[in-house]
């Protein structure tokens, strides 16, 4: 996993970390990733959609969800609940999106 001293993280920081982690930890390409919802997220298991790629039947892809997985998972939603719970402060609208990575 990545880890950085908090005081040396930018914004993004750990965002960025954890979807590293994400990445390394299944070996999806990032696009696949980037397109996850919360609800492709399960107990014991992740659901990835494959995008477009030459030569493939398009099928989805399952993939075991170990601790280390987990983890970064919950981080992201954590970063995830946090943005939404700023722009409510800002804005009185709490704003849905099922996408676990928002640019917000």
């Amino acid at each position: 996993m990545i880890l950085a001293a908090a005081s040396s993280m930018r914004h993004s920081g750990p965002m960025m970390a954890a979807l590293i982690d994400v990445l390394y930890l299944t070996g999806q390409a990032i696009g696949d990733v980037l397109r996850l919802d919360e609800s492709d997220i399960g107990g014991k298991l992740v659901l990835f959609r494959r995008g477009k790629v030459e030569h493939s039947t398009g099928a989805a892809v399952r993939i075991r969800i170990s601790p280390k997985l987990r983890n970064a998972f919950d981080r992201l939603l954590a970063i995830k609940r946090a943005a939404c719970d700023q722009v409510e402060q800002r804005t009185g609208r709490r704003p849905i999106s099922p996408a676990l990575i928002c640019n917000g």
